[in-house]
C-alpha cells in the first residue's frame, strides 16, 4: 500500500523482509524494543521487557518436553552449556523422573513401603 503511495520515496532494498517501516526501511531492535514497551503501557499489562519474551519462550518449550539441544538451535545460543546454564532450574519433570527412575531402580515400590509401614507399627 505505502508502496503504491510513495512510489520512488519507498525504499524497495529490502523487498521480500517482514519486519519493515511504512518507507519500506528495516525495523531496527531497538524501535521493537521501545514500542513494545508501549504497547505493554497501552493494554495495562504487567511489566515486561520485550528479551523476557525469549525467556518464557525457552520455559515454555522446556516444560513441554523439548530437548535443551533444541531449545539451544532455537535460541541461537553458541554453547548447549550457555542454554543449560539459564534453563537447567527450570527442567522440574526432568527431576520428578530422574526420581522415579532411582525409586525403581532401587526397588523403592509405595506398596511395599506401606506393607513395611504396618508390620513395623505392628511390633
Amino acid at each position: 500500500m505505502y508502496s503504491k503511495l510513495l512510489k520512488s520515496g519507498f525504499d524497495r532494498t529490502y523487498e521480500g523482509f517482514v519486519c519493515r517501516d511504512a518507507f519500506g526501511k528495516l525495523i531496527t531492535p531497538n524501535y521493537v524494543s521501545d514500542h513494545f514497551k508501549i504497547m505493554i503501557k497501552k493494554y495495562g499489562l504487567r511489566k515486561l521487557r520485550f528479551h523476557d519474551l525469549r525467556h518464557s519462550c525457552a520455559s515454555l518449550l522446556l516444560a513441554n518436553g523439548e530437548s535443551m539441544k533444541a531449545i539451544q538451535d532455537w535460541l541461537g545460543h553458541s554453547t548447549f552449556n550457555v542454554t543449560a546454564n539459564f534453563y537447567s532450574h527450570l527442567d522440574y519433570s526432568s527431576r520428578i523422573s530422574s526420581a522415579e527412575t532411582i525409586a525403581r531402580v532401587l526397588g523403592d515400590d509405595d506398596d511395599e513401603n506401606e506393607e513395611n509401614e504396618k508390620i513395623a507399627g505392628s511390633v
